[in-house]
């Protein structure tokens, strides 16, 4: 149980570093606005989503804060791979 609950915690850290770092590099590399509502969504998206993949890693603290940093980027992966249209050859 404490393996579980440390996976977690480290993975919503590595999720925090992951919102901290894009959201830096929106609002002063590509100026853009920060719109509040769309912000707390992702927040609480990837805060999810590190806490799983915190779990999932949660043998060791390093790797449970990297996926939790990249469970966004496992997501994402998995929402453009099944957006692909299907195609037949004839």
């Amino acid at each position: 149980m404490h393996q579980i609950i440390t996976g977690i915690i480290f993975g919503i850290i590595g999720a925090l570093m992951r919102v901290a770092i894009t959201t830096y590099r929106h609002v002063f590399y590509y100026k853009e606005k920060m719109n509040k509502k769309s912000f707390i969504i992702y927040l609480a998206a990837t805060l999810i989503i590190g806490s799983f993949v915190g779990i999932i890693f949660s043998f060791k603290p390093i790797i449970a804060t990297l996926g939790g940093y990249a469970g966004n980027d496992l997501v994402g992966t998995f929402k453009k791979a099944f957006k692909k249209k299907k195609f037949k050859v004839n």
